[in-house]
């Protein structure tokens, strides 16, 4: 497991689709967003929300050439700094 901090809050976590299935459950998607996202979870911490996705390296994106879900490790990732170093503290326990 790997973060980066990004830019305009979106960082990036590398960690696979099971990982984060065994912290968070299976990752649930908006059907408005089904044709850039394969996988979101909406993780709630003490500090606030945490939004964990994929965008645009999917299947649903690049049929030809997108990733299955379960080939995906990279994932954006959106919060206050507090509420996503409670998120990785929680992803790291399960792990």
């Amino acid at each position: 497991m790997d973060f980066q901090y990004g830019n305009h809050n979106v960082h990036l976590l590398t960690a696979t689709y099971q990982e984060l299935v065994n912290a968070f459950g299976d990752g649930t998607i908006d059907p408005r967003d089904d044709y850039k996202q394969m996988a979101q979870w909406n993780v709630q911490t003490s500090e606030g929300l945490v939004d964990l996705y994929d965008y645009k390296v999917g299947k649903c994106y690049d049929p030809a050439d997108g990733l299955d879900l379960e080939n995906i490790t990279e994932w954006h990732v959106q919060g206050k700094k507090e509420a996503i170093e409670e998120m990785l503290q929680m992803l790291g326990d399960a792990n």
